[in-house]
């Protein structure tokens, strides 16, 4: 589970505990525009996130497909791995996409890090993996961590 204590993070499950002393900030009183203002609960699909947080936000199903075209199916699969990991970290964290901010996403890379000793490099990917889905579903920008 992901809880506040101070200005202390920490992850803790039935077998470990992680502690973070970063607390993470985040100004969410600006609204982008045409993303939706409300959390769209998360698909098991990364695509399918994408796609109904889109089409809440009023895109035509014509304009969905031609973003959804953004990268070769290749990425597209590397992509849904790393998104059916943090789908894993939020219910392990007992979280829910409402709950989903700068510093979920951090606590996640830093999970990935610490656990599976995952490189800089593949959490740069992971980060690109996530940024689409949880900017179109939670309107939360994580392109502002320095990965």
């Amino acid at each position: 589970m992901l809880n506040q204590v101070g200005s202390l993070h920490y992850f803790s499950d039935l077998q470990t505990q992680y502690l973070s002393p970063r607390t993470f900030v985040v100004a969410d009183d600006q609204q982008r525009p045409g993303v939706s203002s409300q959390p769209i609960h998360f698909q098991s699909s990364r695509v399918e996130t994408m796609r109904l947080a889109l089409r809440v936000s009023g895109y035509s199903d014509a304009a969905i497909n031609i973003l959804l075209l953004a990268h070769k199916p290749g990425t597209t699969k590397q992509y849904q791995a790393v998104w059916t990991k943090f789908c894993a970290f939020l219910s392990m964290s007992r979280l829910t996409s409402k709950d989903v901010s700068v510093g979920v996403v951090c606590e996640f890379l830093a999970y990935h890090s610490r656990v599976y000793k995952r490189k800089y490099r593949t959490l740069a990917t992971y980060k690109s993996a996530l940024r689409h889905p949880v900017l179109f579903s939670c309107n939360v920008e994580i392109n502002c961590i320095s990965f």
